[in-house]
């Protein structure tokens, strides 16, 4: 019967044996394992490498570094009520390690002050930025973030 549904009748003396291998073979394998995930765990990789910090945060800021492919990005956030979170403080990012693109200051999300970018090819240029632009202050533009956060709604003042 037990032929009929696919299983096979082994004797007693075949399990046995089959036993006694896996059981020698057992810690070898267990070795082989433990090397194998030490080393992908332990061997540091040159993507995974730490960049020492180049940024201080002013007071009430978190600091951020993001790594996205081979670049880099560090900046200060600012935690708005209602979970919203803006750019704040100084932000430096790179291409690569060694290719540096560009720094300067956000407030409120918008670059200000003197920024430095560069292009891949080391390629340089300065640039600064107000606050609010002329176009803006034509228009009484106030440079705070017109949003608020009250009883669980984002409140958007575009009055301002």
């Amino acid at each position: 019967m037990a032929s009929e549904v696919g299983f096979s009748t082994v004797s007693l003396a075949r399990l046995a044996d089959l036993r006694k291998n896996a059981v020698r073979f057992m810690p070898l394998r267990s070795l082989f394992i433990s090397v194998v995930l030490g080393w992908v765990w332990i061997v540091p990789h040159r993507c995974c490498a730490d960049w020492t910090k180049t940024i201080d945060c002013p007071a009430g800021r978190v600091y951020r570094d993001v790594r996205r492919e081979a670049g880099r990005e560090e900046f200060c956030e600012l935690l708005l009520p209602g979970s919203l979170k803006v750019r704040d403080g100084p932000s430096r990012w790179w291409y690569s390690e060694g290719h540096f693109g560009a720094e300067g200051s956000y407030q409120n999300s918008r670059k200000v002050g003197r920024w430095r970018a560069c292009d891949r090819f080391g390629r340089c240029r300065d640039a600064t930025y107000d606050l609010v632009y002329p176009h803006e202050r034509a228009r009484r533009v106030k440079p705070e973030i017109p949003v608020s956060y009250s009883r669980g709604q984002y409140i958007f003042d575009f009055g301002s």
